[in-house]
């Protein structure tokens, strides 16, 4: 898993809570999160900034230095920590924003990451995922 992308035990542990203190937060809005089917990740300069407030900003930057740009499918269920097929499904059901490029699905990383900050797919991804092909989405 991607070290800045939490699940809930993960969260609560970081957060020293109980999971179901956390999953209340999360429900709730208060931290943010992103559902993928059943589980849920977080992404953790995110939850340390509702925590810190803009503090955590200078020791935990939204946007880590060296993050991949454009991944496949089988990077992203291992950033994820995500079974491949739970990975393709939320592919092809246009959970996870992406492009099928030849044989393989792409995925802008920064607009799956901007989903566990906030919840929106930042202006723009759709673009930087065009270029690479006209195609449809995986299916």
């Amino acid at each position: 898993m991607h070290p800045d992308v939490l699940d809930i035990p993960a969260a609560a542990h970081l957060l020293s809570l109980s999971k179901g203190s956390t999953y209340k937060l999360v429900r709730s809005g208060a931290i943010p999160a992103w559902r993928l089917g059943q589980q849920w990740r977080l992404w953790r300069p995110a939850v340390l900034r509702v925590v810190a407030g803009p503090d955590a900003e200078d020791q935990h930057p939204l946007i880590p230095e060296g993050d991949p740009e454009l991944i496949d499918r089988q990077t992203l269920a291992e950033l994820l920590d995500l079974s491949p097929d739970t990975c393709r499904l939320l592919v092809r059901d246009g959970t996870i924003p992406s492009r099928t490029v030849g044989p393989t699905t792409r995925v802008w990383w920064p607009s799956v990451r901007q989903l566990m900050i906030d919840g929106s797919v930042p202006a723009g991804a759709e673009a930087c995922l065009l270029y690479t092909s006209p195609s449809p989405r995986d299916s």
